[in-house]
């Protein structure tokens, strides 16, 4: 039985084989012979003998000392030194490498012998002290262990295993204490712990570290004994320390769940891998009416489902081909009501992959499916009258038409909008106008087929679709009596309010072959019947759509008329009929669109009301105006009158004669100056009239009425005292004097002003005859195309030199 393997190290060769001799003899295996400490290093590592036999003289650089020493560390062999020297500084050499004997030369064989078999047992012993420490540091790391130990006596701390990266590098701390251990726990366990710990008590806790690297908490599990040491009034006190931030995680984790599972608003059921039931949480009752314990090992398909998911279906989510599944399915309470739901479930394989669980969540969506109806008739009504909106004129509209291509029918469109019904917002307010259209909606309807379509496209404009139309005459007749039904008075708020319609009417598909043609020409049918006198029906024609587009172009360009600088003002002037000379201007406003041309404002002005854009306009108009008439009467070295027409909507404007006054001043021409004139249309309809036309006259500025004697209550309007001219209307100078009641009525008009102390004006005269007429009757000022058309501001600059003091013939002649 070999004994050990020995490796020998000796630079005399009869020596080293002699030894080896007699090393084999005794039982033991010589791996190798070496003269040098560097052979020796190298020799070891290949045959890793159990022990060298070292001389410390060898050949080569290396000592026996410094070999042994080398060998050691790398190789963990250790050597017994045989040599012939003992001094003091060579016994130090010799402790470094920690020998497991010194033999002086010469030895006995037995000696030798003696000493190397109780080497052998000692690095056997070693070997397996160390494999048992290799064991349990395995362990520890296996584990994730950190191990500590308080040394009482000694008054240290020491660590190893997983300490240090459990407590993130926070331990030890330089001074080795308990309190290096202690202030790295938050302060609550600190205060727990220190006391344990003096008293030596069992510990069996989880803390939480103070301060963690990672910014998050972190808690680690201790586990601790005290021993006492023989003769030592000190505690030892060894632990283990584990980091569970990772349980403790998931603990929290499971208890919201079982939080979330309980408090959900969401019915969850918990099912086996045979879908029965195994947990219900407190919704399902509530949503359901069966209680969990009625429940429990059941299947939900058969009492929750009214329609069950086939078998395929839970196949296909255990084989996770996917593993989940939501949707809406229809479910049943415990009452036998039904509800819609939306469902989800998963299915939960557990840790080898197999099918463990499945997980059911639904919630209630009747209330969600009652808003959505809800939401669906916001979406295609009109709320205030409840008729369809324009979508869902859209969506039956593209219906009928389909059905009509089909059968060969017609489909008439009736497109109504309510002749007055502004003036109705304005004098008794919007909740009036609200009342007034709900009410005009139900009129309509009751007027219709069920299968009539009625729709309010928005404002007081209403949208009909009659569908099976035999012959145009259909349509003639129900307009009729929707005409007839709009008429009926209505009284809201104590008030009888009487308006009435103009109706335009398309028909599929002789006016148009789809749903915007068919619009745009019950559009500009209605239009038609508006501008014909209103309170009646149009048919589309083919004429109006060249009237329509021309209207579009209006209307389009009148956004950008103002912003490019294409309105233009044209210039009238006024002579005296007594001397011939010009006492002002009339502005007149032009459009010069860049497609139709110079514009008159006829062609555009109710296009620009409708749009919002009219008191914009005029504004500009106004600042116009005043800063030419300054420049004007700097020229000419007298006062000049320059008059504008406004309209009702710039009147009616709140902030008007606060514009007003900021021009006058911006411009510095005298308010005297400027003449507002108003039409007896528009004084009519002008709200709270007396006191517009009170704030305009202290300002300073003269108003006239224009047209005067056109209206109904001409006379009246002479009662009120803010008025300085009136302009008379031209039907009373038309055919010059061939009626004798003609010239009676001016010298009575005349006689009249005078007596009001008023001027008394005249416009568009445009014959010899009327100039005479008007001379003779006593009437003060004039204007019309026989004195001077309307002329550019340039046109009349030009002619200032000779014009402003000349009479009437030499104006014409120089114009």
């Amino acid at each position: 039985m070999t004994l050990g393997s020995l490796l020998i190290v000796e630079d005399e060769s009869i020596v080293a084989l002699d030894l080896r001799h007699n090393l084999e003899n005794l039982g033991y295996r010589v791996v190798g012979l070496c003269a040098t400490g560097e052979d020796a290093i190298r020799q070891a590592a290949c045959h890793r003998p159990d022990l060298v036999l070292m001389d410390i003289h060898l050949a080569g650089q290396l000592s026996g000392t410094e070999a042994a020493r080398q060998i050691r560390e790398q190789q963990q062999i250790p050597s017994i030194f045989l040599t012939a020297y003992a001094e003091e500084d060579i016994l130090r050499q010799a402790e470094n490498s920690a020998p497991y004997g010194y033999l002086l030369k010469p030895y006995q064989l037995r000696e030798l012998n003696a000493t190397v078999r109780m080497a052998l047992a000692c690095c056997q012993a070693t070997q397996e002290g160390e494999r048992q420490q290799r064991r349990l540091q395995l362990a520890v790391e296996a584990a994730a262990l950190g191990v500590w130990e308080w040394d009482g006596e000694q008054q240290a701390f020491h660590v190893g295993g997983e300490f240090d990266r459990i407590f993130d590098q926070q331990a030890p701390l330089p001074d080795g204490s308990k309190d290096a251990f202690l202030n790295s726990l938050h302060s609550d366990d600190r205060q727990r712990l220190q006391p344990l710990l003096e008293q030596g008590r069992p510990l069996n806790t989880v803390v939480q570290l103070a301060t963690p690297a990672t910014g998050k908490p972190q808690w680690v599990e201790l586990h601790a004994r005290s021993f006492s040491t023989p003769g030592s009034r000190h505690q030892r006190v060894v632990g283990v320390a584990r980091d569970v931030t990772r349980q403790r995680q998931m603990e929290q984790q499971l208890r919201q769940a079982s939080i979330v599972f309980q408090t959900s608003a969401e019915g969850i059921l918990i099912l086996d891998a045979q879908r029965r039931i195994v947990s219900a949480n407190a919704a399902f009752t509530q949503l359901t009416g069966y209680p969990s314990e009625a429940a429990l090992q059941r299947n939900p398909d058969d009492f929750l489902h009214v329609q069950p998911h086939a078998e395929p279906f839970y196949q296909q989510l255990a084989d996770n081909t996917p593993d989940h599944w939501h949707g809406d399915m229809l479910c049943q309470r415990r009452d036998g009501s039904q509800f819609p739901c939306r469902q989800h479930i998963c299915a939960v394989n557990d840790e080898q992959g197999q099918l463990s669980h499945y997980v059911l969540a639904f919630s209630d969506l009747s209330a969600i499916r009652a808003a959505e109806e809800h939401i669906h008739h916001l979406a295609y009504h009109d709320e205030l009258t409840g008729l369809g909106n324009r979508h869902h004129l859209q969506r039956e509209l593209e219906k009928e038409i389909r059905r009509a291509e089909r059968n060969g029918h017609s489909v008439g469109i009736l497109f109504v909008d309510l002749d007055g019904f502004k003036q109705v917002n304005d004098t008794l307010g919007h909740g009036a106008g609200d009342q007034l259209l709900a009410s005009i909606a139900k009129r309509l309807q009751r007027q219709l087929r069920s299968s009539d379509i009625a729709t309010r496209q928005g404002g007081d404009e209403f949208l009909l679709a009659i569908p099976d139309v035999q012959q145009p005459e259909d349509c003639a007749w129900l307009a009729e009596n929707l005409l007839a039904i709009v008429r009926d008075p209505i009284m809201i708020q104590g008030e009888t309010i009487r308006v009435s319609g103009s109706i335009g009417i398309a028909l599929y598909p002789a006016d148009g072959a789809d749903i915007p043609s068919l619009l745009k020409a019950a559009d500009s049918a209605m239009y038609a019947a508006k501008k014909s006198g209103k309170n009646r029906y149009r048919f589309f024609s083919s004429e109006m759509t060249s009237q329509a587009k021309e209207r579009l172009q209006v209307e389009q360009g009148l956004q950008q008329a103002l912003a490019q600088q294409q309105l233009r003002v044209f210039y009238q002037p006024t002579f005296s009929l007594r001397d011939g000379t010009i006492h002002g201007f009339e502005a007149l406003l032009r459009w010069q669109h860049p497609q139709l041309g110079l514009l008159p404002s006829a062609r555009f002005i109710s296009v620009a009301e409708e749009a919002g854009l009219l008191t914009a306009m005029e504004l500009w108009l106004l600042k116009t105006v005043c800063q030419q008439g300054r420049q004007w009467q700097q020229q000419a070295g007298r006062p000049l009158n320059m008059a504008v027409n406004l309209s009702a909507t710039t009147l009616a404007s709140a902030t008007f004669c606060q514009q007003l006054a900021e021009i006058l001043q911006q411009s510095q021409l005298p308010a005297a100056c400027l003449a507002l004139e108003i039409n007896e249309t528009t004084l009519q309809a002008l709200d709270q009239r007396e006191a517009r036309l009170s704030a305009l006259q202290h300002l300073g500025v003269s108003l006239t009425v224009d047209d005067f004697g056109s209206g109904a209550s001409s006379l009246l309007l002479l009662q009120q005292p803010h008025f300085s001219r009136l302009k008379i209307s031209q039907t009373f100078i038309d055919g010059g004097a061939q009626h004798p009641s003609q010239q009676a009525i001016l010298h009575t008009l005349g006689q009249l002003a005078r007596q009001l102390n008023v001027q008394l004006s005249a416009k568009n005269i445009e014959t010899l005859s009327q100039w005479q007429l008007l001379q003779g009757s006593g009437c003060d000022s004039g204007q019309g195309y026989l004195l001077c058309p309307p002329l550019p501001a340039e046109a009349i600059a030009h002619m200032f030199g000779q014009a402003l003091h000349n009479p009437v013939g030499e104006l014409a002649c120089a114009s």
